[in-house]
């Protein structure tokens, strides 16, 4: 049974998830490809961005398995679920010369925007991701920062949430960090984060059908009684919107 918001003129997206079966650790098959999706779409999703792992420069041969299960995934939800969409990108584990990747088209954009969502160690020093932020920028990409409350440099010292914002970047939490899935230390980061409207966009991070699951409503919902309309639809909808007709997100 579907899942309904409080606040039905919000339309839920999903901006990182590993539906995408048999390229990286999310699921394993199109079997589990197709719960995952059930799950996303009784949670009341109905933008998804596939966002597989990118780690390194794809071979030719695994760039095409890549494109072609998004159009058999893409196939089958027009079929199953005529009401909902998905759209190509890639979650990157961020190099020095990953830039090449994009411009070649070898690593995917978000929905083909100049949004890109990029991953990190968790120690990763402030002084690095600062830098691939920067190259971003110098090469016209918008940077996303896939799961921030993971990274121990802002973790540390929240002040620097705050001169990676005015750099710039954009930042995507997990719903299951906000929820406290994670531990209480991610998620009274994530709060925080969110009492400061710091947030750009929610995703589930969702890897299978059994334990990390495509789940946001109960997320949405929490959102939603304690910050309002406007502040969930911004983060759930408006900005997902943005990227997936590549339009740009003003922060006030």
């Amino acid at each position: 049974m579907l899942k309904k918001s409080s606040y039905s003129n919000v339309i839920l997206h999903d901006v990182h998830c590993h539906i995408m079966y048999g390229v990286d650790d999310g699921a394993k098959d199109k079997e589990q490809s197709a719960r995952m999706l059930e799950i996303a779409y009784k949670e009341g999703i109905r933008n998804i961005i596939l966002t597989p792992h990118y780690r390194h420069p794809y071979e030719e041969e695994e760039k095409e398995i890549v494109e072609k299960r998004f159009r058999k995934l893409k196939a089958y939800v027009e079929k199953k679920y005529s009401d909902m969409n998905l759209y190509m990108g890639n979650e990157i584990f961020y190099y020095n010369g990953v830039e090449k990747d994009l411009q070649s088209g070898n690593a995917s954009t978000m929905a083909e925007s100049r949004y890109v969502l990029l991953e990190f160690m968790p120690g990763a020093p402030y002084s690095y991701v600062k830098g691939a932020v920067s190259a971003m920028f110098r090469n016209d990409y918008i940077p996303i920062l896939a799961h921030i409350e993971r990274y121990e440099c802002f973790l540390k010292d929240f002040e620097k949430v705050w001169e990676i914002k005015e750099r710039g970047a954009l930042i995507q939490v997990n719903a299951n960090s906000i929820m406290g899935g994670h531990g209480g230390k991610e998620k009274r980061f994530c709060r925080k984060l969110i009492k400061h409207d710091l947030i750009n966009f929610v995703g589930t991070d969702a890897h299978r059908d059994d334990t990390r699951k495509p789940e946001i409503n109960k997320c949405f919902q929490w959102v939603l009684r304690k910050y309002g309309e406007d502040y969930a639809k911004y983060i759930f909808e408006i900005n997902p919107w943005k990227v997936i007709h590549n339009e740009e997100i003003i922060e006030e």
